[in-house]
């Protein structure tokens, strides 16, 4: 079996909550050649029994790393790690994606190589999952703004030879690991907004 182009890291921390939903919307998704690497780092809930369950149910398409309460910085590296994907995409537990995700920004990506990471817009939600906002996330260089929030968290796509070059997360961050990395991804690779 060949590798998948895509690779969805999603890190859980007691999310047991959110999990099953954000596991389905990677599951749903309309693209055909991808892989759902899942890091439970240390959760004391149900999160370990929702991981292998989704594991067991689908093992072909999932993989699951098990650490100790090491931080966000070092579970998305250990699933960047483990993952087999050309393309990495986040998924934090409590997040989930519309179905045609990986196929847009994939697309993206396959018709611009000159271009490292891609981003989309997003929708911020309530409870009963109705939409609260729509943000439109502005272009690298259009807004200073932009400075002041990275759009990693929000399904960002980009190439893992990118993350390679730049030594992954700075494990040694306990907050802002995705800002940290934004910073240094756009000072030397090129990026792009979608809506």
């Amino acid at each position: 079996m060949s590798s998948p182009k895509i690779s969805v890291i999603v890190t859980a921390h007691n999310y047991a909550e959110y999990l099953e939903k954000s596991l389905d919307s990677a599951i749903e998704q309309t693209h055909d050649s991808y892989e759902i690497v899942v890091v439970d780092d240390g959760s004391t809930d149900d999160t370990p029994e929702i991981i292998r369950e989704y594991s067991y149910e689908q093992p072909d398409l999932f993989t699951s790393v098990r650490l100790s309460g090491e931080g966000l910085p070092a579970a998305a590296n250990a699933g960047i790690e483990a993952a087999e994907g050309e393309y990495i995409i986040r998924l934090d537990a409590d997040d989930y994606f519309d179905e045609n995700i990986l196929t847009v920004l994939g697309s993206y990506l396959d018709s611009n190589p000159d271009i490292e990471l891609v981003y989309p817009d997003y929708y911020t939600i309530n409870d009963d999952e109705e939409i609260l906002n729509h943000v439109r996330l502005p272009k690298v260089g259009q807004e200073v703004k932009l400075l002041n929030r990275s759009p990693l968290a929000a399904g960002a796509m980009y190439r893992k030879s990118a993350w390679e070059q730049l030594g992954g997360y700075k494990e040694s961050l306990s907050y802002q690991e995705d800002y940290d990395f934004w910073i240094r991804f756009i000072n030397k690779f090129d990026v792009h907004n979608i809506n």
